[in-house]
């Protein structure tokens, strides 16, 4: 697996994929709206072939990994990305990591917590509110679970 920062060449490839993944490449984190071409991020690479994705921010000493996506599952690629930028974010000397996720994503909250994440905040209604910025978000995760808060998990670096 190659796992590098991402480049021009990589984009529509990436473009591709989120339309696939989430319907849009716009991407909306704490009530803000993000386009990925505007941020910073890793990609990873199976044989040549695209296999995820991780798009971050720096804020003060905080590194916020605002997307992940692992387009070959059980492979390692989200932890490999994950690895990369928890690497990175020490280096620029950024003190915590931090993720946030949907109430409804289990499989991701659990993940996170295996990496070393901790639940800082949970954000009731957040995702509510996100709607109104991309209407797109749906109302129910793939479990049935209503997708309505917003879950904030942090890791010390």
């Amino acid at each position: 697996m190659e796992i590098r920062p991402i480049n021009p060449s990589d984009i529509p490839a990436i473009h591709q994929a989120a339309e696939s993944l989430w319907g849009s490449y716009i991407i909306v984190v704490h009530l803000e709206q993000y386009n990925y071409d505007d941020l910073p991020g890793f990609v990873a690479f199976i044989d040549n072939t695209l296999a995820g994705f991780l798009y971050y921010e720096i804020r003060e000493n905080i590194c916020e990994a605002l997307t992940l996506a692992a387009l070959i599952e059980n492979q390692g690629v989200g932890t490999a990305l994950m690895t990369a930028v928890e690497h990175f974010a020490a280096e620029k000397q950024c003190t915590h990591l931090q993720v946030a996720t949907t109430n409804d994503n289990i499989y991701a909250i659990g993940f996170y917590q295996y990496l070393g994440f901790q639940i800082k905040e949970v954000f009731p209604g957040r995702i509510d509110l996100a709607r109104k910025i991309k209407p797109s978000i749906p109302m129910f995760g793939e479990n049935g679970i209503p997708i309505q808060d917003e879950v904030l998990l942090e890791k010390e670096l």
